[in-house]
């Protein structure tokens, strides 16, 4: 790095000696050492060599300062000498070019880079924004590429800039009136496309040198008349802007290569063109809906067009293109042209695409001549390069067989066909001539080369064999086609591009076997039909488009929940009904004391008179919600009925009373007096029976305010009459033994036989008490 600034500087020291002593000289004393920044006269003065290499090492030093400021500035990083970085070009040391592919940032950061001369920057996410004001210091500056950037600011800084050169700042942001460009006389290339620019033509008819001219797209207005001072302009591009004129104020334009007028009010005859014999070098003619006029034929000595778009305007004559030798791409759709391809004899080697579509063509067909042209029976192949040809909503009336076998042997890749009243089958393409008989073709190419083929809104009627290996249309079909299972079935193993939407299959018999393994539908119903009141299913095929109500009706549709039927058809439920799922062929009833509106598509919208439709135990009812249930004809809360309702569905009768109340009719329920006899059951509590619980049930006999359960009597009395049985047989004892001792005793006295009397009186009182307590307890 070191060594390239030193050569820099000496560089530098040796143009201020030439330049000094030329700088006395002619242009009044001024030469190029004075736009180097650098002027011989310090010199004369005395200056010191050793100073002047240090003013010029001072200036490299700042330059790469600059430098390295701006590119970091606009995202770029490295290290070293910045001249030395990627797309950085220097002079002396300072940045004279700069061209970056990836900018980021602010176009400010270029301020100092005062020596520029040529500046083009990208920036693949738009990332770089700026003003055009930013570059008002590079007078240098001769080449300027911003194209597709979001750069603002109006034209007027331009005009600033005396030597540009080349402008592309087509779609960005750029404003102004194009009068602000008029006094850049160096101007060659002016790209302005996209761009919000205005004004007239005659603000470039001064710029002699312009030699490229892009202004589509713009709010342009004037006459074609303004640029025909412009001898030297090579291509003119003014599509979709506002100008109008004829096409000879383009006569002196000797140079033209492309001329791109499409959707202008530009008016004239295609004779212009020949008339004026100027047009020698012309190779891109689009002249697309404008309002020339005149016979196609006109342009035959044109031999260096190489694309021709007549599209949509007033073209008429015969496809005729003798001459155009290399012509590749032909462009006459909505036009009155006529006759057919085969008018292109001895011609078009270099053909690729024809765009017919919507013109007066018609087929005429021989055996023995194709509609190429060709005599089928003869080596010689017309149109060896064709590869794409439209001829879509034409009257081409003729079958499907007539329309491929007459380009049998001519290498298309893509034949597009649409609306143009073909009808029949779709043949095997190496078997049958135009008029059904076998031939015995010598270049059968088109069987090989064909990818894309598009037939739709035509009468096809019976598809065997597939004709593309890449797309097929057959969509918006006039009538049923009937495909072979073996078709389709190809057709989604190899991922063929196969339209067939709008399209009724004719053999739903043979294809529905299909449906289970090789053509599975996908599980969603994705395709919803709201007024028919049906869903359907789509191939799970991706590639195979289909309208399923038409093309399988019965196989892939099924009626939407809401709607009862087979199929597509389908009707809406009645009043009162519902059906929650698809695929219902009938629908269910609401539940009692419910009512619902047509169509009605699940339970829930079965309006209960009281609480919300519910399915329980199989059952489908009207229930109350959770801790309410139903009382006179309406939901209650259970908490003012005094009832439990844990679970949803309960009805008043029959739901459980809360603890300490108890049922006394079916609907009501009161406050127990003892709640503890009352536990929240259809029962009582165990001994207790009665209204509200007051009685004692059977078994139980009231204590007190409770009830106790009775004992068993029949066993109580045995137990105590034995016991007296007993007593009974110990007293007798004892008095026995009481008898026979009286002897070997002494008499009682007076108290004890008081006691014995006394004993003897009372003892039945006391057998009776005794009798009397067992019994009450």
């Amino acid at each position: 790095d070191s060594l390239s600034t030193a050569s820099a500087v000496l560089a530098a020291v040796e143009e201020e000696k030439s330049l000094g002593q030329r700088g006395r000289g002619g242009r009044g004393g001024k030469g190029r050492a004075s736009r180097n920044g650098t002027n011989a006269e310090p010199r004369a003065k005395g200056q010191s060599k050793a100073k002047v290499q240090a003013d010029a090492w001072r200036g490299v030093s700042g330059c790469q300062a600059a430098a390295r400021r701006a590119l970091e500035g606009i995202g770029q990083q490295g290290q070293g000498n910045p001249c030395k970085w990627p797309g950085v070009f220097c002079e002396r040391g300072c940045v004279a070019k700069l061209e970056i592919l990836n900018a980021t940032g602010r176009l400010e950061a270029l301020r100092d880079l005062t020596r520029l001369t040529f500046l083009r920057l990208e920036s693949p996410r738009a990332q770089l924004t700026g003003h055009l004001s930013d570059l008002s210091n590079m007078p240098l500056l001769r080449k300027l590429d911003l194209e597709n950037l979001p750069v603002t600011g109006p034209l007027d800084v331009l005009g600033q800039l005396k030597v540009l050169e080349n402008v592309y700042l087509g779609g960005t942001q750029v404003k102004g009136d194009l009068r602000a460009l008029s006094d850049l006389r160096e101007l060659v290339v002016l790209g302005l496309s996209e761009t919000q620019v205005t004004g007239e033509l005659d603000a470039l008819g001064q710029l002699h040198s312009l030699q490229r001219l892009y202004l589509s797209d713009t709010q342009l207005t004037g006459e074609l008349t303004d640029l025909s001072s412009l001898k030297h302009i090579r291509t003119l591009d003014l599509s979709r802007t506002q100008v109008a004129g004829d096409l000879n104020a383009l006569g002196q334009m000797s140079f033209l290569k492309v001329l791109r007028l499409p959707k202008t009010d530009v008016t004239g005859e295609l004779k212009a063109f020949v008339g004026l014999n100027a047009f020698e070098y012309l190779e891109e003619l689009d002249l697309s809906r404008t309002q020339v006029a005149g016979d196609f034929e006109a342009l035959w000595l044109l031999e260096s067009l190489r694309k021709v778009c007549l599209a949509h305007s007033r073209v008429s004559g015969t496809v005729q293109v003798n001459g155009f030798s290399a012509l590749q791409q032909l462009d006459l759709s909505g036009t009155a042209v006529t006759g057919w391809v085969a008018s292109m004899d001895d011609c078009c080697e270099n053909l690729l695409e024809i765009n017919l579509a919507g013109s007066k063509i018609s087929i005429i067909l021989d055996d023995e001549v194709d509609a190429a042209g060709n005599d089928i029976y003869s080596n010689k192949v017309l149109l060896p390069k064709l590869h794409k040809l439209d001829v879509s909503n034409t009257s081409l009336n003729a079958s499907v067989s007539q329309l491929l076998h007459s380009l049998v042997d001519v290498p298309i890749t893509t034949l597009v066909a649409n609306n143009c009243s073909v009808r029949g089958a779709i043949p095997r393409l190496a078997t049958v001539g135009s008029s059904g008989k076998k031939l015995g073709f010598k270049h059968m190419v088109l069987s090989q080369t064909l990818q894309t083929l598009e037939l739709a809104g035509n009468n096809v009627t019976d598809l065997q064999f597939l004709p593309a290996c890449l797309r097929m249309d057959l969509s918006r079909n006039l009538g049923p086609v009937s495909i072979s299972p073996s078709a389709l079935e190809e057709a989604a193993r190899t991922d063929l591009d196969f339209d067939l939407a709008h399209t009724e299959l004719a053999n739903v018999e043979e294809v529905r076997s299909l449906l289970t393994k090789q053509l599975p539908l996908e599980p969603d119903r994705s395709f919803v039909n709201e007024t028919g009141g049906y869903v359907c299913s789509q191939f799970a095929a991706s590639t195979l488009k289909v309208t399923p109500d038409r093309f399988m009706p019965l196989e892939m549709c099924v009626c939407r929940a809401g709607y009862f039927g087979v199929g597509t058809s389908c009707k809406p439920c009645p009043e009162d009904t519902f059906s929650d799922s698809d695929g219902q062929e009938v629908c269910q009833a609401c539940p009692a004391h419910s009512h619902s509106q047509a169509a009605a598509s699940s339970l829930h919208s079965c309006d209960c008179d009281f609480g919300k439709p519910k399915l329980q135990n199989g059952r489908r009812q009207c229930a109350c919600g959770k801790h309410t249930a139903l009382s006179d004809g309406a939901c209650a809360p259970c908490s003012k009925l005094h009832l439990q309702c844990n679970g949803t569905g309960h009805i008043a009768e029959e739901a459980f009373p809360e603890s300490g109340y108890s049922r006394l009719a079916t609907a009501g329920v009161f406050r127990c007096l003892h709640a503890s006899r009352c536990p929240g059951a259809p029962a009582c509590a165990t001994g207790y029976s009665g209204p509200l619980c007051v009685d004692c049930a059977p078994g139980f006999r009231s204590t007190g305010t409770a009830c106790a359960e009775c004992l068993d009597l029949h066993g109580e009395s045995i137990s105590f009459l034995s016991f007296a049985l007993l007593g009974v047989l110990c007293l007798a004892g004892a008095a026995a033994i009481a008898y026979a001792c009286r002897g070997r005793f002494p008499s009682p006295g007076l108290t004890s036989q008081c006691a014995g009397r006394l004993f003897v009186t009372q003892a039945p009182v006391l057998l009776q008490l005794a009798q009397l307590w067992s019994v009450m307890g």
